[in-house]
């Protein structure tokens, strides 16, 4: 992968929207060279897919996140339980460590007795095989577009965070869940989907962009093949901290990726994506420093996302 590449995967993290014309001028190759490039990435298996940032607080979604690691004898079993959750509409976020069995779950409910139905399904159904299992609810994220794949032109991050719901209709959520796992389909693409004009795609695409109902474009990318390790980072401090001071630190610090925001005993949620465990300890320094102490540090080592969106 050369720096071109590593152009285009930051600028599709910055805004997987992007039309090709202005992606193409960005990395200055032709349209051509640069759909070709964005074909063999996929080919390749380092762009997963693209995705839409949605403030589905807005949709008026509750969000839950799971910690849950199996205990399966056979990965064929394996298979079965992650087919499982991969297809059911709760699960927007499946994320798999380098742990054996241990993965991440994020789930958008349009109320917590729905999120409570599907837990109990899936522990009638899976119960002999789970291990640890925890569940926190979840209010807000902060995304950063890897401004480490190119520092020269580094992006802004974006935010969703728990507010009311905004005004919108079934054709928003329609045309919200063919854009949440894939950021590139056009809207000419949508209205033949949805039997819509395509100028009435564009408005409401348009208009739930300035709701801030969509927040922004993303990318999924193979991070370990491109020569990077991704690492969550739930901290709990020594003392207490300003949180301000924090998201400070993860907005100056090119290796950020999130910022996760839940109820629970964590001071701070932080997920990177680094070169080694040489600048994993350097950023865990830095923490240890800002914050006058790191009381409990629990490390996650995401391997990749095999279930990425804000919307079921």
């Amino acid at each position: 992968m050369d720096t071109k590449d590593r152009k285009i995967l930051h600028e599709l993290s910055k805004n997987a929207r992007i039309p090709l014309n202005q992606l193409s001028k960005k990395i200055k190759l032709s349209s051509g060279a640069t759909l070709n490039r964005l074909n063999r990435l996929e080919k390749e298996g380092i762009l997963l897919g693209t995705l839409t940032l949605i403030n589905t607080y807005k949709l008026g979604y509750s969000g839950f996140r799971v910690y849950l690691s199996l205990t399966c004898a056979s990965q064929v079993k394996e298979k079965e339980i992650l087919d499982w959750l991969v297809k059911r509409a709760e699960t927007s976020v499946i994320g798999l460590t380098q742990n054996f069995g241990e993965m991440t779950l994020m789930s958008w409910v349009r109320s917590p007795n729905e999120f409570y139905n599907f837990i109990q399904t899936f522990k009638s159904k899976y119960r002999e095989y789970i291990g640890e299992f925890d569940i926190f609810p979840y209010i807000g994220t902060i995304y950063y577009p890897r401004n480490y794949l190119y520092p020269e032109d580094s992006g802004k991050e974006k935010e969703v965070r728990f507010s009311d719901a905004a005004k919108h209709d079934d054709l928003d959520i329609s045309i919200l869940k063919l854009l949440a796992y894939d950021a590139r389909k056009s809207a000419l693409e949508i209205a033949k989907e949805l039997k819509k004009p395509s100028k009435t795609i564009v408005n409401r695409i348009r208009r739930l962009e300035n709701q801030k109902i969509i927040v922004g474009y993303s990318a999924n990318i193979h991070i370990n093949k491109i020569g990077y390790e991704y690492y969550k980072l739930n901290l709990i401090f020594s003392k207490s901290v300003n949180y301000g001071k924090l998201l400070s630190y993860a907005q100056q610090l090119q290796n950020s990726v999130y910022v996760d925001e839940a109820i629970g005993r964590y001071d701070f949620e932080l997920n990177i994506e680094v070169k080694d465990k040489t600048e994993l300890n350097k950023i865990i320094n830095e923490l240890r420093d800002l914050t006058g102490g790191i009381k409990s540090l629990e490390i996650k080592q995401l391997h990749k996302y095999i279930k990425l969106g804000f919307l079921a």
